[in-house]
């Protein structure tokens, strides 16, 4: 192959590679004159994605460095003319002094200076074009230690010239490097030239400088801005001395060698340079997560080491899209939206068991036109009770986890006959309910309820009409347990409620040869509201809900129910099976407001709720045995599914006729 192709081809590759880098990865850099943010990708700096301007810098006064932590990577550090040091929001730009100005950090004259963090032992280097190397402490704003005057070693080429630094950066910039290297920006004699400070024998705290290559050959006055990715690729921006027009580059580190990336937007004069992370919000995969992502983008102060936690726990996720949209899904309340469904379900257990008992009321007379209203002769007084259990799950969908429960519950009654087709009741019970509320053991709950209520039968012509209410009160008890990278916690919250419901039944029961068929249509309207809560134990992550949860269901149920009754050994047995359409009528899309306890952290958010479908199916089948003597007993199952959820009741009880 040609010598000139294959350089060619090299060449191009090479572009394609860095253009790949620069593709995803947004820079900060600060427009001269100015105290103001500007972002650009590095792919496109001629464009400028946000400005942010920095709030909290006393006047007159301008940064001459700033760097994003390694250990922290979403609080910018920088620091000013005067040596104060402050850390920052970079995407609000709301800056927040850190102890008292740096003496020796002072830079009056206006010389170049580079700012970077060694994330090896998590402290800011600072130089200048004035030889001055220091290290800082960034969580009290003091002076960590006076390092060697910036020098070339002996041997060098450049040995003997005076250095005049205008940018600094770390290799392995990430939490928990175990090893670094220090690069520097040299514009002594107007051009750019990158070096080590320090080498595999002599540490960077020498301050003794190693040449990489010879020059980058591209001219520069001190607006320099210099930063080494966390994936190791090496941005510089350099102004033309002539135009002052600063310009973006891509840095060899092997070889000290750069390429162009075009002119910053403005043609205009820039200085400093930190490569960002991408927002929170921009991680969502949704409104919900892009909302809980806005609230974490826009902290303020300088945040405490939990929700450091979670903001480093998200970042470790970087290439990971779905990992990152679920660490967002696991702040938001969605393990609490499916709670008013669970305590509906409380109510499933009294609802199949009040109405099938009225229907066992009417089980063995038949009248002359073959209909069913009228009740049995057996005792004008019936006590009877009922126990069982109802498990189910939901699915996941968008928002919304997959849920599952597990459900006991006993009830038990007392009622009267007042005419041969009319008879009144009152009933109590307690339920309690176990829920996985997310995936992965992260949310729990436990609901317990006491319900008491009142029912009613009649005949009416040919029709039955069957009512019944209750109020149900609701204790439930909350956890979630999240990681987030190196940081997990705990959280538990108690909340109450109720639910005031009422529902009827009508239906024509009549008898066809040996079976009784049953057309009926049954509606429940059910009025909840669970309380505002707040969650206990400290957890970064930890939530108040300030709002109560208010929810009315209108639900009907249209079916048909058939049935037989044969004698075994003086026993009668009625075996029934029974299916039906469910429709709920009122949308039970709820928008929840939320917001975490951490100072810096704390603004509400929403959450919008995805809603199970509002129709459903519901079959099920029972057994009733009763004999000569005042007491019988039932069997039943009951089942409602669709593609998005599946429960199952099974329950038990025996009625005594008095």
């Amino acid at each position: 192959m040609h010598k000139n192709t294959k350089r060619a081809i090299l060449f191009g590759a090479g572009v394609t590679v860095l253009a790949g880098a620069a593709s995803a990865q947004s820079v900060q850099t600060l427009r001269s004159g100015t105290n103001a943010l500007v972002s650009v990708n590095a792919s496109s700096p001629g464009t400028i994605t946000r400005t942010t301007a920095i709030t909290g810098i006393a006047a007159g006064r301008t940064l001459q460095g700033f760097d994003y932590r390694p250990a922290s990577p979403r609080i910018l550090y920088a620091l000013d003319n005067v040596g104060q040091l402050y850390s920052i929001n970079g995407r609000t730009g709301v800056a927040a002094a850190v102890g008292s100005p740096i003496t020796q950090a002072a830079n009056p004259t206006g010389a170049a200076a580079g700012l970077d963090f060694n994330p090896t032992v998590d402290r800011i280097r600072y130089v200048n074009g004035n030889r001055t190397d220091l290290r800082l402490n960034q969580t009290n704003g003091t002076l960590a230690a006076t390092d060697g005057t910036l020098t070339y070693a002996a041997g060098d080429a450049r040995f003997g010239t005076a250095p005049v630094l205008a940018g600094a950066a770390y290799t392995n910039n990430v939490a928990g490097a175990t090893t670094t290297t220090l690069y520097v920006l040299d514009t002594s004699g107007g051009t750019a030239r990158l070096a080590t400070q320090g080498n595999a024998t002599v540490g960077p705290n020498t301050g003794t400088l190693f040449s990489v290559g010879t020059s980058t050959g591209i001219a520069t006055n001190g607006n320099v801005g210099f930063d080494i990715t966390r994936s190791g690729q090496a941005y510089a921006t350099l102004t033309n001395p002539t135009t002052g027009v600063t310009s973006l580059y891509a840095i060899n580190l092997a070889n000290g060698t750069a390429t162009a990336l075009g002119a910053i937007s403005g043609n205009t004069t820039y200085n400093g340079l930190a490569a960002e992370l991408a927002s929170f919000q921009s991680m969502g995969l949704t409104q919900n997560q892009q909302n809980v992502g806005t609230v974490l983008d826009n902290f303020t102060g300088t945040p405490n080491d939990g929700t450091i936690g979670i903001f480093n726990g998200i970042d470790a996720q970087t290439g990971n899209a779905a990992a990152q949209s679920g660490l967002l899904q696991s702040l938001t309340p969605a393990a609490f939206q499916s709670l008013p469904d669970i305590s509906y379900g409380a109510l499933e257990s009294q609802e199949s068991t009040v109405l099938r008992y009225t229907r066992d009321l009417r089980g063995n007379a038949v009248n002359t036109d073959g209909s069913r209203v009228t009740l049995d002769e057996a005792g004008k007084v019936g006590a009877w009770v009922s126990g069982g259990s109802r498990f189910g799950s939901v699915d996941a969908a968008q928002d919304r986890y997959r849920t599952k429960t597990d459900e006991y519950h006993f009830l038990g009654g007392a009622d009267y006959r007042l005419t041969p087709k009319t008879a009144i009741g009152l009933f109590g019970g307690y339920s309690n309910t176990d829920a996985d509320l997310a995936p992965g053991n992260t949310a729990n709950g436990t609901l317990e309820s006491w319900f008491a209520g009142a029912y009613a039968t009649a005949g009416i012509g040919p029709f039955y009409v069957d009512a019944w209410g209750s109020y149900t009160d609701l204790d439930w008890k909350l956890y979630r347990n999240l990681s987030f990278g190196n940081y997990s916690g705990s959280t538990f919250a108690r909340t109450s409620g109720r639910i005031i419901t009422g529902g009827a039944a009508t239906g024509l029961s009549f008898q066809i040869r040996n079976f009784e068929i049953e057309p009926f249509a049954q509606v429940r309207y059910a009025d909840l509201k669970i309380d505002g809560f707040t969650e206990t134990n400290g957890a970064a992550f930890a939530l108040v809900v300030p709002n109560d949860m208010n929810r009315v269901s209108i639900r009907s149920n249209v079916g048909a129910r058939l049935g037989t009754k044969f004698e075994v050994g003086g026993a009668t047995i009625r075996p029934q099976v029974r299916g039906g359409y469910m429709y709920e009528f009122r949308n039970q899309r709820r928008n929840i407001v939320a917001g975490f306890q951490q100072p810096g952290i704390g603004s509400q958010f929403n959450f919008v709720t995805t809603p199970l479908y509002q129709d459903y199916y519901n079959a099920g089948a029972s057994l009733n045995i009763s004999g000569n003597g005042p007491l019988s007993l039932v069997a039943d199952y009951d089942a409602q599914f669709d593609n998005q959820r599946q429960f199952h009741n099974f329950t038990i009880g025996a009625r005594l006729a008095l």
